[in-house]
């Protein structure tokens, strides 16, 4: 969720927004986020001050969602919704929520409400207010993968991507015997130990001279994703494996659980790696499967090598990972174990507190969708803005494609 230019970055741009906030008729209650907060749209996220009518958006419960009207808030209180897994959004005081409460006594409900209304929930001693649970997302995809998302997920975590041929480190059989499936015909497999280079001939396929150059499509394709010459602190997850289709983002996520993930016998997973970049993108990606994760920074750790201390990267632990109800894993030693935890995905969506952080321009979004919902900051699940006036208009010759 990277941070890219809002519109109304100018006083000229901030202005004209005032102006027609004022115009509204729901100005007074301000219903919205904040403009700099960012929406899921079916390419990716995009800062809500850049969000246009017309736009198609990711639907949490997994249907077809575009916008149809942008509401303007005018400068409001924002408050900031923390959730038990560390995630976090923000909205005004008259932002809507779907919510299930569950009272002191064990009632269970539904409700909508706005913001204010949940912090009055949160607030009571013993009571559980949880947000929606979504669905698998279905993005925008942009074009075949290059290469399979399994053998993708093994290379992000047990592949060297820097050395004159390419290499995975493996003790799994299993996971050999897949990838050799996986591979273009002219490629093939060399193992030592547990140690597996996939090679084109007697070569690895990586140099550049005229007898070698391109013969390994693998490192071809690394190149032109900008993975090949990474390390194990740079790796990353390129676009468009994240916005994939589901099944492509399942098997990716399983490549990565094979290789660096761990599952304990009571269904705990974890997986941990020494690229913060990488971390975010695993954690996006669980969150596109329908599952919750956190990270935790591990840092200023030392080892000792031959005697002399030494400082180790940091390491970013995704933990709390849950809601899934696809298995993560291919391999079945660790997939034997997996089940899915309802009171686990539950409590990751418990909504801990809702505490005031200032006056920002809101604006509030409009959808046409089945749920009504949209995904905001660290894939919280809100409710859209119903009321209002329009301040843009559908493209011309543009039509609402469902």
């Amino acid at each position: 969720m990277t941070s890219t230019p809002l519109r109304l970055r100018t006083a000229g741009q901030q202005t004209s927004y005032l102006r027609a906030a004022e115009r509204s008729e729901d100005c007074a209650s301000g219903a919205g986020l904040p403009l700099d907060a960012p929406i899921l749209t079916a390419t990716g996220w995009r800062p809500n001050g850049d969000i246009a009518i017309g736009d198609a958006l990711i639907d949490p419960r997994g249907g077809q969602s575009r916008v149809i009207r942008l509401h303007p808030g005018g400068i409001k209180e924002v408050y900031q919704v923390s959730l038990q897994d560390g995630s976090r959004a923000s909205a005004c005081a008259d932002h809507k929520w779907e919510i299930q409460t569950r009272d002191s006594n064990n009632r269970k409900k539904l409700e909508i409400v706005s913001t204010m209304e949940m912090k009055a929930r949160t607030d009571k001693k013993h009571w559980q207010v949880l947000l929606p649970k979504t669905s698998p997302f279905t993005y925008h995809t942009t074009g075949e993968l290059p290469i399979h998302p399994y053998l993708m997920g093994i290379l992000l975590a047990e592949g060297s991507l820097s050395d004159q041929s390419l290499t995975f480190g493996s003790g799994d059989t299993e996971i050999v015997d897949r990838i050799s499936t996986l591979l273009p015909s002219e490629l093939t497999i060399k193992s030592s130990g547990i140690k597996h280079r996939i090679s084109a001939g007697n070569w690895g396929g990586a140099q550049t001279s005229r007898n070698t150059t391109g013969r390994n499509v693998i490192i071809t394709s690394l190149r032109g994703l900008g993975l090949w010459g990474t390390r194990s602190h740079t790796k990353f997850i390129p676009e468009i494996y994240l916005r994939s289709e589901v099944k492509d983002r399942a098997e990716l996520l399983r490549g990565l659980m094979d290789g660096d993930g761990s599952i304990k016998t009571d269904g705990n997973i974890r997986y941990a790696t020494v690229s913060e970049q990488l971390a975010y993108g695993i954690r996006e990606l669980i969150w596109s499967l329908e599952g919750r994760a956190k990270i935790v920074l591990r840092e200023n750790r030392t080892y000792k090598y031959k005697g002399e201390a030494r400082r180790a990267k940091n390491t970013y632990w995704i933990n709390g990972i849950c809601g899934i109800t696809l298995n993560p894993f291919w391999l079945e030693r660790k997939a034997k174990w997996f089940a899915y935890s309802a009171k686990s995905d539950s409590y990751s969506r418990k909504v801990r507190g809702v505490n005031p952080i200032g006056a920002q321009l809101v604006q509030g979004i409009e959808v046409c969708a089945a749920s009504n919902l949209i995904a905001t900051h660290d894939n919280v699940v809100s409710r859209h803005t119903q009321t209002g006036i329009t301040i843009s208009k559908l493209p011309a010759g543009q039509t609402m494609l469902f």
